[in-house]
């Protein structure tokens, strides 16, 4: 069979199971913030170079070519979830037609190697990394990475300078890509040093090291360099230590994928069956002939080496989320691949190669099944969060989600009940009264809301959103005193925070309380609190006061409307004209002069009087 033939069949497989996708929603696991993040002008008006200086979705990960290729998908697509799985699918079959190429190396079987290569197009363990949009991450490590290893491996035969080239460029694509790259390197010079058997030293691969070593400092400077957002996560030996298991869960979800959850939590029974499974592989490795034995055992430490920098951290909310993600065994796992192909290709390179492809159909048509039937948990945010519910039911967060996207819909009882839920799985969980509250509200019963959201700040006492949601609750239920009590709480327990400043001051405003609108006023103004809306109700207020020919009063209100919006400077000349009106000669040339550093303008005839009252 011709390559280009192969190339085809690899592309059928990944295209029939994966092209459901097309129609998928977003499953509100990091996709649909993705999406707004890339869709939202304010977050692309620059250049595709300036994603350079930028993190990854304002976190402190940096991968600029994957936000490019965000950033190209919302060009085109714009808002629609379904369409962006398009570059995941056709960078699944590069990858797949790169790993045959690969494998029919290390293997010297080209019928081999298909197999392997459609293993991996159908495994269900990757429709994390290709049905799930966020996935890409990985995928494009993947391509770039196994680009960069394959051109290695031509540049330690030919010594081309061609390859080298290719080979460090895409190094640094996989750098740009994801930062577990930067094991590649040793991954590439093990290699090296098993297949020539030579010492690697300085003089004879120089060029090779100058170029990797150009190439991570680059990397590296950018990556400092770049604007990053907050971390979401928690590093530490102890995180490293409980994570190593992730290397025996992976290898037991990728043999037996037949329990897989869209957000995997540890499992006693797969870290067990996967530390035996370890154990076989490394023991069949050690009783292999001596000349595959040193490639396999490299392709082992393969999978390992490129799994170990995703164990150093885990989610700050760990706890009530996931505890690794099956997209980050994607490039990994082709160890394992490499591995199996390496130890078993003497025992069927007698075989007829039409008979040793049937014998592969048969896990390539079943792990086919299984995926084509677990993808469609990628389909929609139910599906999504009640397939992680059905693998682990202890995760309030889950059902917190789906009575997230049921409330969003309008569909109260259903989301009331994934609400009622929550509870039940995780003790102390005060997200479920929130959301129990916020239904409440929706459906304008305002005394259980008031009493979902006592129930939750009993959970979580000093949590602000809590508190004024629950102000809001007595301010539909016309409880003004008891609203008015939690705001006046909230400024002890959160003076930087402008909410409870804002609505006592309104409160002060609504009742002309001069002296709480005067108090409140400093506040907001002297933590540099800025509010449009309110000082745009405060700009009507002084206006109704000018026509009164209530003049202090109107000074009075455009002062602190301009101190809660100080880009609308015309407020300035409202204040300078008022005291003009009150023959306040020095109050007037400083806000007359305010106005015009602040780039306003009069007509001659304001100008002309200005400068006859001033001088």
């Amino acid at each position: 069979m011709q390559n280009y033939l192969k190339y085809l069949l690899i592309a059928i497989v990944s295209v029939v199971i994966y092209a459901s996708s097309l129609d998928y929603e977003a499953v509100k696991c990091d996709d649909t913030r993705l999406i707004e993040h890339y869709t939202d002008k304010n977050n692309t008006q620059n250049t595709f170079f300036s994603e350079f200086t930028k993190s990854y979705m304002n976190t402190d990960y940096y991968r600029p070519l994957v936000n490019i290729s965000f950033r190209l998908d919302a060009a085109i697509f714009g808002d629609d979830a379904g369409d962006y799985h398009k570059l995941n699918i056709a960078l699944h079959i590069i990858f797949c037609i790169l790993l045959y190429i690969t494998v029919s190396r290390l293997s010297d079987s080209e019928t081999l190697a298909l197999i392997a290569a459609m293993i991996y197009a159908a495994h269900p363990m990757f429709a994390n990394a290709v049905a799930w949009i966020p996935g890409r991450n990985d995928i494009m490590l993947g391509v770039f990475g196994l680009s960069a290893f394959l051109f290695f491996d031509n540049y330690i035969d030919s010594k081309k300078t061609k390859d080298l080239v290719l080979n460090t460029v895409f190094l640094l694509f996989a750098l740009f890509s994801k930062e577990t790259a930067i094991v590649l390197p040793f991954l590439f010079l093990t290699y090296m040093f098993i297949r020539q058997s030579k010492s690697l030293n300085w003089k004879t691969h120089r060029l090779l090291y100058i170029a990797w070593a150009s190439a991570i400092i680059f990397w590296l400077i950018l990556l400092f360099s770049a604007e990053k957002g907050e971390s979401a996560n928690i590093f530490g030996f102890g995180v490293f230590f409980s994570n190593l298991r992730v290397i025996s869960e992976y290898l037991s979800g990728f043999i037996i994928p037949t329990d897989l959850s869209v957000l995997p939590t540890y499992s006693m029974f797969s870290s067990l069956l996967g530390s035996i499974l370890l154990l076989g592989f490394a023991a069949w490795i050690f009783f292999a002939d001596t000349e595959n034995k040193k490639m396999a055992g490299w392709a082992l430490l393969w999978f390992i080496l490129l799994i170990l920098p995703t164990t150093i951290f885990k989610r700050g909310n760990a706890d009530e989320w996931n505890d690794y993600l099956y997209c980050r065994a994607y490039l990994p796992l082709a160890g394992i691949v490499m591995m199996l192909s390496i130890l078993i290709k003497d025992k069927v390179k007698n075989l007829n190669k039409m008979m040793l492809f049937s014998i592969g159909l048969l896990p390539i048509l079943l792990l086919a099944y299984i995926n084509y039937n677990h993808s469609e948990a990628y389909s929609s945010p139910v599906n999504f969060y009640d397939n992680a519910i059905s693998k682990d039911s202890t995760r309030a967060y889950y059902y917190q989600i789906i009575g997230n996207y049921f409330t969003e819909k309008g569909k109260f009882e259903k989301a009331q009940a994934y609400f009622e839920k929550a509870a039940g799985n995780q003790e102390g969980y005060y997200k479920r009264h929130f959301q129990l509250g916020e239904i409440a509200m929706m459906k304008k019963e305002y005394s259980k809301a008031i009493g979902h959201y006592k129930d939750a700040l009993r959970l979580k006492p000093d949590e602000k959103n809590l508190m004024f949601a629950l102000s809001q609750a007595y301010i539909s239920a016309v409880q003004t005193d008891s609203a008015k009590s939690v705001w006046t709480q909230m400024t002890e327990k959160f003076p930087d925070s402008p909410e409870a400043y804002f609505e006592l001051f309104n409160l002060a405003l609504m009742n002309f309380d001069y002296d709480m609108i005067d108090k409140y006023g400093k506040a907001i103004v002297k933590a540099k609190f800025q509010n449009k809306v309110l000082s745009g109700r405060l700009n009507a207020v002084a206006q109704e006061a000018f026509k009164e020919k209530a003049l202090r009063d109107a000074v009075f209100f455009w002062d602190y409307a301009y101190a809660m919006d100080t880009a609308n400077y015309k407020l300035l000349k409202y204040i300078s004209g008022t005291y003009y009106v009150l023959l306040e000669k020095d109050s007037t040339r400083k806000y007359y002069n305010l106005f015009k550093e602040k780039g306003g303008s009069f007509s001659q005839a304001e100008e002309d009087t200005y400068t006859k009252f001033l001088n």
